[in-house]
């Protein structure tokens, strides 16, 4: 996991509307085999640097993928929506550009929400 997930995870289970939704589930690529419902698994999809006419910048703009699973589609929303404002409301994550799509998972037969979300940030 690299050290954003690492983070975003933290900050997720953290904050007060998500964590009471989902408590501390929140995986990273894969939810666990038989977790409790609701849950989130957060995925980077995609890593852009920022070109300039002198080269690549010191920005890079990161897209993240939030899928939240829940038994209805009421609750994989609801969840969707707390994410979204945790992210917003995070002083970092200024810059986002969100993408809700709600779906039944033909996989888990639950009911999901996913949330893509894109930002810029400086390489460390």
């Amino acid at each position: 996991m690299s050290s954003l997930e690492d983070l975003l995870v933290d900050y997720l289970t953290t904050e007060i509307d998500v964590s009471r939704l989902i408590s501390s589930r929140v995986y990273v690529v894969e939810a666990s085999t038989g977790c409790d419902k609701p849950y989130v698994v957060l995925r980077t999809t995609k890593t852009e640097a920022d070109l300039t006419l002198s080269g690549e910048s010191n920005l890079v703009k990161l897209h993240l993928q939030f899928d939240c699973f829940a038994e209805n589609a009421a609750d994989a929303h609801d969840v969707a929506e707390a994410v979204r404002e945790a992210m917003l409301v995070a002083g970092a994550f200024s810059a986002i550009h969100s993408d809700q799509l709600a779906e039944k998972d033909e996989d888990t037969n639950l009911f999901r929400e996913t949330l893509k979300l894109a930002f810029w940030h400086e390489r460390q």
